[in-house]
């Protein structure tokens, strides 16, 4: 389980492989958002959609095209262009050789330090002057500037993800001015960009160096799914793998002949069982008893329909099971899954196991042989279906090469890889077939197609539920195909409809609703870089006994779905206790899950480290050991960062928003029975870190780190790693305040001594934050409207009301957060979010102005 397997991948080998699966053969693959890994990489311009601007936003006032970023810089504050949620957003750039944008001034004289942050590390900062085209300085007209890559590299961040460039303080300082950027590029020699729109080219691929193959990863098992029968014998379909399943019946001793049929739907013929489009695949002599049937394609549904001849007539009986397929299941071929994308595009999921990564190449890699082809279809009837182009989007699923435990060897170089091989074909399959697939490395497979049975990833729903409390239920229409880019909807049908599974799969799954419209929501959707339709769910009845599944006529169903309170529970409580298998010191006891494990990092050493980003050296005095139990594992590692706060800050809005829907002894956690509701159990153990790093003038210590982060695949419990305190820190510690205060409100009714001294805690880090630096920092906000709402007291609504007014003419909404915070804000502590406001804005006596 990935709560308790934490699994130690460098990021940046992810990004390589993900480059080298996508370079692996003939044809270039695009991740989703079809940026290339060429010579001259486009890494932002002024036209680009979404672009987070920091102090500072568009202009007209480009170097080419129609806009570019004006930047606003002062003596504190740095203007920067964030790419979250554009296609480059932690882009990897180690392997390029320069950097390049465009940059004037509203002045002559400015210049500035160029930087660029990844989490969680800065570059180095470089002083553009040197690097201006030309030289002169900065004017304003337009220049190029080129700064080697190198230059900005430290040993903890070579560029291996880039999220914001900064532009630097004002230089001179205070002196007032603006400063303008247009299309930054990362450029590798020999390439130059011809701006403004650069046409990426592929680089070449390294010769590949062989690497030994290593034993297959242990796979998880699936059971059979139930085996069902009708009609006039007994049929039973026994351990089905992913390419074939056999049928075995008793002896039909006055049988003179059996017939054995494949269709893609159950029967609908009560009398004689006839499948829908079935096709026969045996005729078996007198006293055969099974059948395999051979070569069958992986993850789909298969009914079969025998027939006993005799004397008196013709017996029958039809079966149904499914073949194994679907992610890390035992296949016997290299299919995974079969799909239909639209009406005449098949998606095939072909593993391809154990490449070796060397540089940007895969040893092994077998996606552009799938993509090369030659493939062909054949209808039941035996007619073709010509292939009229064939896509790619290959991903790495694995790195199998790890043992579990600290320190022991791993290689990183070995991964798994799945190909999606999108074959576009001449013309519609139709709603129902059976086809017979082949293609390169002797792959040959049968696939019994329904529209009503076979599932399609173009339907992106709830898999769990939706809550049938909510008034509005959306599933969504939209695809990728690789180099193939979006998903064209044009050609889809125009409505879909419901169908309601059977607990018996021989009999049709009937429709509940019909034509729902599929109705546009986006030309081109900024998150997934496709076209995207919807479907309004709202008429599809509440039920807690009945699964769902979408259908689109000629394309497929959807994965199930319920509209039912069970499964609101469930989306509820697997999220809570996925916070709850990542506890720091969690004693995790087998009374509580099934994935226990020993207490782990009971104790930490105090230290003192301003820099919030570093990591302690190894030679970091073991003193002042300390007692922590509380808090969270990082993403990926064990260290507690400041940005944790919003855990127990999210865990506390919830239960605010509506007490009365949670309660005791719902999450199976340790505290579970102790009168007080789950979730703010659970948000007390974040806040436990907190307290326990507080020392006694009130200041809060920002979190613990090691030095170095984990190498390897280890349990949390297995960590031999030392970590150390950073120092305390004003305007955390201004956050801590308001978790202190809030949690103490929430908490009074149900333990009032623990309420009490979160509410000490909260003041005492309050006055902290004000001796030390943040009296008009916006992260105050939080802390003096949590102490207001709890203690009324007229000092903290000063407080707050003079920040809020100190923010912008605004307010806090001058600049502001208005869903979560992104990680830079933590650092920055320059934004707000709701969450800071509500617990002044809900007192009768707040400003009305406000």
């Amino acid at each position: 389980m990935l709560a308790e397997k934490i699994v130690k991948i460098r990021l940046k080998t992810l990004t390589k492989l993900i480059t080298a699966v996508a370079l692996g053969g003939v044809g270039l693959i695009f991740p989703q958002n079809s940026i290339s890994q060429g010579q001259t990489f486009l890494l932002w311009d002024g036209e680009t959609v979404g672009t987070v601007f920091h102090y500072g936003g568009p202009t007209v006032s480009a170097y080419a095209g129609s806009a570019a970023f004006e930047g606003i810089p002062d003596q504190w504050h740095e203007p920067g262009i964030g790419l979250n949620n554009l296609p480059t957003w932690r882009q990897d750039i180690s392997n390029y050789d320069e950097i390049w944008f465009y940059a004037k001034a509203d002045a002559p004289g400015k210049t500035f330090d160029f930087s660029i942050y990844g989490w969680p590390y800065f570059s180095k900062k470089i002083n553009i002057d040197p690097y201006i085209v030309g030289g002169g300085g900065l004017t304003t007209s337009y220049k190029q500037i080129r700064i080697p890559i190198t230059l900005l590299k430290t040993n903890e961040y070579p560029l291996d993800r880039v999220e914001i460039f900064y532009f630097g303080t004002a230089n001179p300082p205070a002196s007032n001015h603006k400063i303008y950027i247009d299309n930054v590029y990362a450029v590798r020699f020999n390439q130059a960009p011809p701006p403004p729109n650069p046409e990426p080219l592929p680089p070449p691929l390294p010769q590949p160096i062989p690497i030994p193959p290593l034993p297959p990863p242990q796979l998880i098992p699936q059971p059979p799914p139930t085996q069902v029968f009708t009609g006039q014998f007994q049929t039973i379909i026994k351990a089905p793998n992913s390419s074939s399943l056999t049928v075995n019946w008793p002896d039909q001793s006055e049988a003179s002949e059996f017939r054995v049929y494949l269709g893609p739907e159950p029967s609908a013929d009560n009398i004689n069982g006839v499948l829908p489009n079935q096709v026969l695949v045996a005729t078996l002599p007198a006293g055969t008893t099974s059948y395999t049937i051979a070569k069958l394609a992986a993850g789909v549904d298969v009914f079969t329909h025998i027939e006993a001849i005799t004397p008196t007539g013709t017996k029958f009986s039809n079966s149904y099971n499914k073949t194994l397929g679907g992610p890390r299941s035992k296949l016997d071929t290299a299919l995974r899954e079969v799909h239909l994308a639209a009406p005449n595009i098949i998606e095939l999921i072909l593993e391809n196991k154990s490449t070796g990564l060397n540089g940007l190449a895969l040893i092994g890699n077998l996606g552009g042989l799938w993509q090369t082809g030659p493939w062909s279809i054949k209808r039941s009837d035996g007619a073709d279906i010509a292939v009229a182009k064939i896509f790619r989007h290959s991903i790495p699923v694995s790195q199998p090469d790890y043992r579990v435990g600290f320190g022991l060897p791993y290689n990183e170089n070995v991964v798994d890889v799945d190909h999606k091989i999108y074959l576009v074909l001449a013309e519609p399959i139709g709603q129902k077939e059976v086809l017979t697939i082949t293609g390169p490395q002797n792959l040959i497979f049968i696939l019994p197609f329904s529209d009503r049975y076979l599932e399609t990833p173009a339907i992106q729903l709830n898999q769990v539920g939706y809550n049938p409390r909510a008034s509005k239920r959306w599933a969504y229409v939209s695809g990728w195909l690789g180099d193939g880019g979006a998903l064209k909807l044009a050609d889809f049908p125009n409505m879909a409809h419901v169908l309601a599974e059977s607990s018996n799969p021989l009999q049709t799954r009937q429709e509940v609703v019909r034509n729902l419209p599929i109705t546009p929501r986006s030309i081109l959707d900024a998150d997934s870089g496709t076209q995207v339709k919807e479907i309004n769910l709202s008429a599809v009845p509440a039920s807690e006994d009945t699964a769902y599944r979408i259908h689109i006529p000629g394309v497929g169903v959807s994965w199930p779905t319920t509209i039912s309170e069970k499964a609101t529970r469930e989306i509820f409580y697997t999220v809570a206790r996925g916070l709850f298998h990542n506890r720091w010191a969690g004693d995790l006891k087998p009374s509580y899950t099934k994935w226990s494990r020993p207490q782990d990092h009971t104790t930490v050493f105090t230290a003192e480290n301003t820099n919030l980003r570093e990591f302690f050296p190894e030679t970091t005095p073991k003193t002042g050991q300390r007692s922590l139990l509380g808090g969270y594992h990082d993403a990926g590692d064990f260290d507690q960062q400041l940005m944790h706060t919003v855990v127990p800050q999210a865990l506390m809005r919830a239960f605010e928003s509506n007490p009365a829907a949670f309660a005791d002894n719902t999450l199976n956690i340790p505290e579970s029975g102790n009168g007080i509701p789950d979730i703010l159990d659970e948000a007390l153990w974040g806040i436990a870190a907190w307290e326990q790093l507080q020392e006694a003038d009130g200041g809060v210590r920002a979190g613990v780190e090691s030095s170095r982060h984990p190498l390897g695949y280890y349990y949390a419990h297995q960590d031999q790693l030392q970590y150390w305190t950073y120092s305390t820190e004003p305007y955390h510690t201004a956050r801590v305040a308001g978790l202190f205060a809030q949690a103490a409100r929430l908490l009074a009714p149900y333990n009032s001594s623990r309420a009490e001294a979160l509410k000490t805690r909260a003041i005492k880090a309050y006055f902290f934050s004000m001796a030390k630096g943040a009296p008009f920092n916006p992260s105050l906000l939080y802390a003096a409207s949590e102490l207001f709402a709890l203690t009324r007291q007229l000092i903290y609504k000063s407080t707050f009301e003079r920040v809020w007014s100190g923010m912008g003419v605004y307010g806090a909404f001058s600049n502001f957060s208005p869903y979560q915070f992104y990680l830079g804000d933590y650092f920055n502590n320059d934004r707000i979010m709701t969450d800071h406001l509500l617990g002044y804005l809900r007192q009768s006596s707040a400003d009305a102005a406000i």
